[in-house]
């Protein structure tokens, strides 16, 4: 011989079953890498689909608390209109208001300040005329 002696055949067989069992085991991680992606993609379009439903509904609950807020607004204003009418008195026929019965002392003063008390004029009046001066009247 030539100096170099043969391969064991039973050498070659276990290189090509340990090829076999890498191969075999390269492509269950595949699998099992593309199980878990899925796995993975599914939670987070369940995740966004959770997050859009509770967006919606916090939109839809403002919303409602909106209408609900004007509602009240409109209540309050309408029910202020209601107790200004009844305390300013209430419109006859005509449009003009009812005259309260109590006076504050205040419209009382102002009243007699306007009304005449009557005083004497020294163009139109019978004790002399513009500039006469009596020191008896």
């Amino acid at each position: 011989m030539c100096g170099r002696p043969k391969r064991d055949p039973k050498i070659d067989e276990q290189l090509e079953k340990q090829e076999e069992t890498a191969t075999a085991a390269k492509e269950q991680a595949t699998i099992d890498l593309e199980a878990t992606r899925e796995k993975q993609l599914e939670e987070e379009r369940k995740a966004k689909a959770d997050a859009d439903a509770l967006k919606k509904e916090q939109e839809q609950a403002a919303l409602r608390q909106g209408e609900l807020d004007r509602q009240a607004a409109a209540e309050k204003k309408q029910s202020d209109a209601v107790a200004m009418s009844e305390k300013m008195g209430e419109l006859t026929a005509s449009g003009n208001r009812v005259a309260e019965q109590t006076s504050s002392a205040a419209q009382i003063r102002r009243r007699s300040l306007r009304k005449g008390r009557g005083r004497r004029s020294l163009l139109s009046g019978s004790g002399g005329g513009a500039g006469y001066f009596s020191r008896f009247t």
